[in-house]
């Protein structure tokens, strides 16, 4: 449809009928050659005038010309903003019929113009949404002002569902109104699904924030408290309405620190956090509660909030632990195990000075006891003799079973501090030490590389002389023992690993072989106290580490154990 001014442009045949009609009837009014003799002169100037007049027509052609380009021009960019609009146009009739539709209008509802015009808007509708339609073009009609709703569309054979923003208003307003309305649509489905995953996101915010255990308030850039949760509420031991509009720097606000002192307004977390723009962590504080009429201690973290590429946080938010009960259990604890370091200690003291106190009068038993065999073997009677040689034994294994649990007391008592010490150099002690044990036993002894840690050298001295000692001990005897020594670096420690080819144990012992005076075999079997592993195992736990075995019975055995790898710089040496 061409606009209305390009009508007076293009003149129509009656049109120019009707003006080629009056200008001959006021051709009559005039005087006509006949009716004077024109001079030479008049001649002259009425041929000027004629030339004048054939000019202006001319250039009134051409104006008429440009008017029209002009005019055209603005007809097609009209047509272009019409079809190429970024909303969809259509026109209905009272009917709700399509009468106009633009190219976006047709690309949205997804079928070709031609077609449209003439077909039902509501056939585009959503089941849902034609109800609400139809009240909504009542509106635009009875309002006659624009109106708009939010309308569920679907495709033409109802397989794409979408949402479409309408604006609507009638063409004509007023009492001439033929009821044709002009909508404008547009898209929505995009902005829709991002606005109700917003509010879900924001609903799912709004029930964490309402149910976790954790307090949290809000303050604005003035550090005003503009919101808080129910956990708040709780551990503060205040209502929301007592706190709105609050600053953390009211003196109402009773907080102290872990020392007992007054905890100013301006060093809470959440004022530093709104002056310095960082966050701040795990600051511990006791708050009043009114409610309980004492102090709950929480552990809270400050975040300042920013807008983008502003300096300046807009908001805090505060979020805090109440860790009362854990401070009273924190505190049970550290007394119980101030009370069990006492008791350990003085556990210790006992086993050391019971041991060495026993040492003086059982040397005295064993030393007299071998002095009467010596002197009076044979000069008695059989059994006499077979008692002092139970005397004499009981006596030295007693010795033992003093030395070594005098060892495992002391374990703590004589601990030196720890130092790099080369492992490959602490083995070639102790092997050195029991090379004649290793010699009688006919055995044969590897070791691989071993890496220098931060450790006790003498104790790990005990730790591989149990453990290889044992080794010898438990050895078979169809087979020479055949002990290899190892280490392999884990993540964070190494492992150390001593393995033999010896008699092994059965899986269900594996953790009773590491308590003290337990033993798998009878003493007439093999000799010893039962302490040697359980001395392993306390120096090992003393270094941080922890000791373990795998066996197989009849096939051997690998005793491992682990200590922390520690980066360790490498000694400067005088070549």
């Amino acid at each position: 449809m061409k606009p209305d001014r390009e009508k007076s442009l293009n003149p129509t045949p009656s049109d120019t009928n009707r003006l080629r009609q009056h200008a001959e009837e006021a051709l009559k009014t005039q005087p006509t050659l006949s009716d004077a003799v024109l001079s030479h002169e008049k001649a002259i100037a009425l041929v000027h005038e004629l030339q004048v007049h054939q000019i202006e027509l001319e250039m009134q052609n051409e104006e008429l010309a440009q008017t029209r380009e002009e005019a055209e021009t603005l007809r097609d960019q009209y047509i272009d903003l019409y079809d190429f609009a970024p909303v969809g146009y259509v026109t209905l009739d009272p009917a709700g019929i399509i009468q106009e539709v633009n190219l976006t209008g047709s690309l949205l509802l997804s079928m070709n113009r031609g077609a449209l015009i003439g077909a039902r808007f509501g056939a585009f509708l959503h089941l849902d949404s034609r109800l609400p339609f139809t009240a909504f073009c009542e509106r635009v009609r009875r309002t006659g002002i624009t109106e708009t709703c939010d309308l569920k569309m679907q495709g033409p054979a109802g397989d794409r569902v979408w949402y479409a923003h309408l604006d609507g208003r009638v063409k004509q307003a007023g009492p001439n109104s033929d009821g044709r309305i002009r909508l404008a649509f547009s898209d929505v489905t995009e902005n829709r699904r991002a606005n109700e995953a917003a509010a879900e996101s924001e609903l799912r915010f709004r029930r964490l924030f309402e149910t976790m255990l954790q307090g949290v308030v809000y303050q604005n850039a003035d550090g005003r408290i503009i919101s808080m949760n129910p956990a708040a509420e709780r551990i503060l031991g205040k209502s929301p309405a007592e706190f709105i509009n609050q600053t953390s720097e009211d003196t109402e606000h009773h907080t102290i620190r872990e020392d007992g002192t007054k905890f100013l307004g301006l060093e809470h977390p959440a004022m530093v956090a709104l002056r310095t723009g960082e966050d701040i962590k795990d600051v511990v504080m006791g708050v009043f509660n009114p409610r309980e009429q004492g102090y709950r201690w929480i552990s809270i973290d400050a975040v300042p909030l920013f807008h983008p590429s502003e300096k300046r946080p807009y908001q805090v938010y505060t979020i805090f632990d109440d860790i009362t009960e854990r401070r009273k259990a924190e505190e049970v604890l550290r007394e119980y195990g101030e009370k069990v370091q006492a008791s350990n200690e003085e556990l210790q003291q006992f086993a050391y000075v019971t041991s060495h106190d026993l040492q003086e009068p059982l040397r005295n038993i064993v030393s007299f006891s071998q002095l009467l065999n010596r002197r009076y073997q044979g000069r008695l009677d059989a059994d006499a003799d077979e008692y002092l040689g139970f005397i004499i034994e009981g006596g030295q294994r007693m010795q033992l079973l003093i030395k070594d649990l005098l060892q495992f007391s002391q374990v703590q008592t004589t601990a030196r501090p720890l130092e790099q010490v080369d492992m490959h150099g602490v083995v070639a002690d102790v092997l050195r030490m029991m090379e004649r044990q290793i010699r009688e036993a006919n055995a044969t002894v590897t070791m691989g590389d071993l890496p220098a840690i931060m450790a006790d050298a003498s104790q790990l001295e005990q730790v591989f002389t149990n453990l290889i000692g044992n080794a010898l001990k438990y050895r078979r005897h169809d087979l020479p023992p055949a002990i290899q020594i190892s280490a392999e670096r884990m993540r964070k420690c190494w492992r150390f690993a001593v393995a033999d080819n010896g008699i092994g144990i059965a899986p269900e012992f594996f953790d009773r072989i590491f308590v003290v005076f337990q033993r798998l075999h009878t003493i007439e079997e093999f000799e010893g106290t039962g302490i040697g592993l359980a001395i392993v195992k306390k120096i090992v736990e003393r270094h941080g580490g922890r000791v373990s075995v795998t066996s197989v019975p009849g096939e051997g055995s690998t005793f491992f154990f682990t200590l922390p790898a520690v980066e360790i710089r490498a000694r400067s040496r005088n070549v």
